[in-house]
C-alpha cells in the first residue's frame, strides 16, 4: 500500500527546501510542475499498490500540495537544479543536484 500522503508531502517539502532560498535564475515556466510530478512518480514507483491506487494517490497529492510546492520551487530553486532533478532517478541523485 502507498504510504500516507502526509509522509510524501514531508518528502516533497524537504526536496523543495534543500535547494536553498531565493535564486537568481528561475526555472522555465512549467518546469516546477514537471518536477513535482516527477517526484510524486518516483515515490509511487516504490509502492506495491495498484496503478489505480497510485493514480488516486497522485491526484490527491497534486491537489493538496502541488500549488505550494510549485510556488516554492519557482522562487527558491535555480533552473539548473530543476533540470538536473528532472533527470534524477533516486533521492541521492536529486540531492546531488543541489551540490552540483
Amino acid at each position: 500500500m502507498i504510504r500516507p500522503h502526509r509522509a510524501l508531502l514531508l518528502g516533497l517539502g524537504l526536496a523543495a527546501a534543500m535547494f536553498g532560498s531565493a535564486c537568481s535564475e528561475a526555472p522555465a515556466a512549467g518546469d516546477c510542475a514537471k518536477l513535482f510530478s516527477h517526484l510524486v512518480d518516483m515515490q509511487a514507483a516504490k509502492s506495491n499498490a495498484s496503478d489505480e491506487d497510485k493514480a488516486k494517490h497522485k491526484a490527491t497529492i497534486e491537489k493538496e500540495t502541488g500549488p505550494e510546492f510549485i510556488e516554492r520551487c519557482e522562487h527558491n530553486i535555480k533552473a539548473d537544479q530543476v533540470t538536473c532533478s528532472l533527470k534524477a532517478t533516486s533521492k541521492e541523485e536529486i540531492e546531488a543536484c543541489d551540490k552540483g
